[in-house]
């Protein structure tokens, strides 16, 4: 399970529980490998990109599996 307190993981959450699935599954398709092994997706003001996969990359994947939590 997510840590309720990471702001990632809060908003895969939040996807899941309005987006549905699709949305993770769209970000799933967005994140993937550069040429250079960052993510093609994530970049910072500089350029800069994380390793992939980034951490968004990996909270949809971890979401995909998870039910949305009711009252939440």
């Amino acid at each position: 399970m997510s840590d309720p307190d990471d702001p990632v993981a809060a908003a895969a959450q939040f996807l899941v529980r309005f987006g549905g699935p699709q949305s993770l599954r769209r970000l799933l398709a967005a994140h993937v490998p550069d040429a250079s092994g960052h993510c093609a997706t994530c970049r910072t003001h500089t350029g800069a990109a994380p390793v992939w996969p980034c951490r968004l990359r990996e909270i949809a994947e971890q979401m995909l599996d998870t039910p949305p939590q009711a009252g939440r």
